[in-house]
């Protein structure tokens, strides 16, 4: 059935009914996320991508065909979750969303896994997000003045001329970001 004549059908539901099976879509969705990421994990563990790919992002990106957003997040919490299946679990069970998962991603440990997992089920990105700060802030600055460094010495302004009419008007002069060069 093409989408267009999905849609006639979805258009003649009643409300009941469209609610009902866009949750069912939802929950379908996030189990097959899971099992994607699956064998995204599994793919890259064996690196089956190769010899044809050079990586599992060229593998999502070109063999896949997957946005480079969509092959980010995926493989982001594809790299955690042979440590760490009960990512896969809340996400196939409709328990956290693959956002959610991305963001615990970096901070699962051995240790905290099960309760990190655990307590962030259910929640949105942004709870998530304060959720992290509060399970590991970010360490305080204690207050006082510091004696700043000497600048860096400057390149004469030949050397400087000499930059500017080889490469033109757009060459930073000072470094990369504006940081002056040793």
């Amino acid at each position: 059935m093409s989408m267009s004549t999905y849609l006639e059908r979805v258009e003649q539901l009643s409300e009941d009914d469209l609610h009902l099976e866009t949750t069912q879509l939802v929950r379908a969705t996030r189990k097959d996320t899971a099992k994607l990421i699956a064998h995204l994990a599994e793919i890259s563990r064996r690196k089956a991508y190769l010899p044809r790919y050079t990586s599992l992002w060229a593998y999502c990106v070109e063999g896949l065909g997957l946005s480079e957003s969509e092959t980010g997040i995926r493989s982001q919490v594809a790299n955690v979750c042979i440590d760490y299946p009960q990512l896969l679990d809340s996400m196939g069970e409709n328990r956290m969303s693959l956002t959610v998962a991305a963001k615990l991603a970096p901070h699962l440990t051995k240790k905290n896994s099960s309760k990190l997992i655990a307590s962030c089920e259910g929640m949105t990105k942004a709870r998530v997000e304060e959720y992290l700060v509060r399970f590991k802030p970010k360490p305080t600055v204690s207050p006082g003045i510091r004696r700043a460094k000497a600048p860096a010495a400057r390149k004469s302004q030949s050397t400087e001329k000499a930059l500017f009419d080889q490469d033109g008007p757009d060459v930073d002069l000072e470094g990369a970001h504006g940081v002056p060069e040793d």
